[in-house]
This record gives structure tokens, sequence and C-alpha cells, in this order.
């Protein structure tokens, strides 16, 4: 099973608007630094951002901490891996699986060269693997 990127996206939490009296919506957008694709609409990414939010502050509990540094969600079609990248800084990607299998792989390279496209960790080295594409291009963030 196959996945493709949905979105991506990079957030500080502690950031503020610099609004005097900022509305719900100036404080999230506050706290978005990039997001792709800029073509979703911006409740969408409001929604995004306040659910990454609330993962890493409820499973932050956990670990004795007010921040976690690593979230990864799984659905029947989806993916999530959130990474704190930096303090403070999170990189946000969304997979939705393709149900399309290709059914011309021979049995003998499923079972030694494919890799599992369901496994979690596959899609963590593809977020790490983003972050550092980002580095390398504009530095630390």
């Amino acid at each position: 099973m196959n996945a493709i990127l949905k979105s991506a996206f990079i957030l500080n939490f502690t950031l503020q608007s610099p609004k005097r009296k900022p509305t719900e919506e100036d404080m999230q957008d506050a706290k978005i630094l990039y997001y792709y694709p800029p073509t979703i609409p911006i409740n969408d990414t409001r929604t995004h951002v306040a659910i990454t939010e609330g993962y890493a502050l409820f499973f932050g509990m956990f670990k004795g901490t007010n921040t976690s540094q690593q979230i990864i969600t799984t659905s029947t079609n989806s993916i999530t891996v959130t990474l704190m990248v930096e303090p403070n800084i999170y990189l946000s990607t969304l997979f939705i699986y393709d149900h399309v299998v290709a059914k011309s792989i021979p049995e003998f390279d499923i079972q030694a060269n494919i890799p599992n496209y369901t496994d979690p960790i596959y899609y963590k080295n593809i977020t790490l693997h983003l972050y550092n594409a980002l580095v390398m291009f504009y530095g630390p963030l």
C-alpha cells in the first residue's frame, strides 16, 4: 500500500499574534510558520493546527513535560507524523493511503525488496528527510 503526502506544516505553539486584541483565529494563524499545500482552505488549516497542538499537549502530559517530541497517529486511510524538530518547533505531515496496489510485482520482490508502506517508522523517516532538506536550503527554522 502506497501513500501520498496530503499536507505538511511547520508550527511554533509559543508564537502569539502581534495584534492588540487578537481573535481566536489570529492566535491560531500566528502559530503557523509554513503550510503545504497553500490551496487548503484556511479553516481546514486551522483545524489541522488545533488537532496537532492538542495531541502535543495531551501526550506531553504523560511524559512529564508540556510537549511531546514525537507523535504518530494512524487510521485505516491515513497516517500523521508530528515531530518536534527544534525547541518549540513542530513539523507535521499527513499521508493518505493509496489503496491501489500494483498486482504485477513478483512474490519474491514483496518479501525481499519492497518496504512496508504501512510501517509508521517509514513515514517518520520521510518527515525527518523533509526537515533535513528544509534545513539544508533555509538553515535552522
